[in-house]
């Protein structure tokens, strides 16, 4: 015995539809503000990374020429910032 299909059309209706975007923006929702952490979170461990890996440079080159070497900020890459600082310029 076969029975006929409700929809005979291989779709799916408005009901349907709406309850999965509705699922879909309600997951969202809630795992955007986590995903706006994480963001930060590598920010940060990024920055600080380049700060170890400048320091580092710095301890070689002074361990190779055999001198004090300084770090500082510098807005042009070959002179150090004077006066105010500010270390998120440079």
């Amino acid at each position: 015995m076969r029975f006929k299909s409700l929809r005979p059309f291989g779709g799916v209706s408005l009901i349907e539809l709406l309850t999965v975007v509705s699922i879909i923006s309600i997951v969202t929702a809630i795992a955007t503000p986590s995903f706006v952490g994480l963001i930060q979170k590598f920010r940060v461990m990024g920055e600080a990374n380049a700060l170890a890996g400048a320091i580092s440079a710095a301890r070689s080159e002074s361990i190779r020429q055999g001198v004090k070497v300084t770090l500082c900020i510098s807005t042009d890459h070959t002179n150090c910032a004077t006066g105010q600082s500010n270390w998120l310029l440079g």
